[in-house]
């Protein structure tokens, strides 16, 4: 698929923003070779799992083909995905060249984007020109009064049948900084 995108747009760098790529760095390694960039996004684990519920109660009565899970399920999938996902960044971070990976919290980029953006490019060495800048300052202004999703933590009740499911893990401890969003991956032909 990114090489079919460079076909239309050669010279251009590919972006591939999908949080299952957190998983697969070394999958996109061996894809795209030691030339790729990553970007690493940190979020609160509690607004991963609330995102990824409401993502499938959303989606679950268009697309699902058999009976629905229970909820006490999905929650156990989600949750199992989620560690997984994160255990094998963990594992596989180390993979990725010096100088190729960015990482950034989701609050600090939403506090200034534009300084996390001129300081994800320095640190995977890309060049970021005066006039992409001002196209950011130009979205950003025309999106200034959005206001994304409000994810509240968990209810006791979450907290009963949840946390017994982590107990290896600090992954969904809410002091907990360094949670996965979603890895970019970047890659120019």
């Amino acid at each position: 698929m990114a090489d079919k995108l460079l076909l239309t747009r050669p010279g251009r760098r590919v972006l591939l923003k999908s949080p299952c790529h957190t998983a697969r760095i070394r999958h996109l390694l061996a894809l795209f070779g030691p030339e790729t960039r990553f970007i690493y996004i940190a979020r609160h684990p509690h607004a991963v799992f609330r995102s990824n519920m409401a993502l499938f109660d959303a989606l679950d009565p268009i697309y699902h083909l058999e009976d629905p899970v229970s909820g006490a399920e999905l929650e156990r999938r989600i949750l199992a995905d989620y560690l997984a996902t994160e255990a094998r960044y963990d594992a596989d971070r180390a993979l990725i060249p010096p100088g190729r990976l960015a990482e950034v919290r989701l609050p600090d980029l939403q506090a200034d984007p534009i300084g996390e953006v001129r300081r994800i490019y320095r640190e995977l060495d890309l060049a970021l020109s005066d006039e992409a800048l001002e196209r950011m300052r130009l979205y950003l202004d025309g999106e200034k009064d959005y206001r994304g999703n409000k994810h509240a933590g968990w209810t006791e009740a979450e907290k009963a049948r949840l946390e017994p499911l982590d107990r290896k893990s600090t992954r969904l401890n809410s002091s907990h900084a360094n949670i996965s969003y979603a890895v970019f991956c970047l890659k120019k032909k």
